[in-house]
């Protein structure tokens, strides 16, 4: 049986193997998120500019500036899923063109309180939280152990 010491530092190796599996797989999650959000913009590029849309008609129609707009589709801003939804809308891109769909699709109609799109947006800043969380307990239990060690 090992001292207190080789224990604790067991249980801290162990958390922290976790920690970084954990970390992976929302970075992984990130990732694939982020794919899928370059994919529907370059999809509403794509279809502004086949439809004759420039980049001054949608802003006026989203109710933004142009440089705002232009943000958007180089990816400096954050697309919510309200201004997703009036993109489509403006563009009358059914919503299965933006996304991989498979042969066992069903067709819903989207209500605004059918979608709520903080969830959609704090999905990211909660999955951060945590990780955050996570790496300062990580920290605090490193601290702890050296402590124990420089007191033998």
């Amino acid at each position: 049986m090992g001292t207190k010491v080789e224990i604790i530092f067991s249980k801290i190796f162990r958390f922290t193997v976790n920690l970084f599996t954990f970390a992976d797989k929302i970075f992984r999650f990130m990732e694939d998120n982020k794919n899928t959000v370059e994919r529907i913009i370059r999809k509403i590029r794509e279809v502004r500019k086949q439809k004759g849309y420039s980049n001054d008609a949608m802003a006026v129609d989203l109710d933004m500036s142009t440089s705002a707009y232009n943000k958007l589709e180089r990816m400096e801003t954050v697309l919510t899923l309200e201004r997703f939804l009036r993109i489509r809308d403006i563009l009358q891109i059914p919503y299965s063109d933006f996304f991989e769909c498979n042969g066992n699709s069903y067709q819903q109609d989207l209500k605004d309180s059918s979608i709520g799109h903080y969830e959609v947006q704090n999905l990211y800043q909660e999955n951060r939280e945590v990780y955050e969380k996570l790496v300062q307990s990580k920290d605090e239990q490193i601290a702890f152990l050296k402590d124990l060690l420089e007191k033998k």
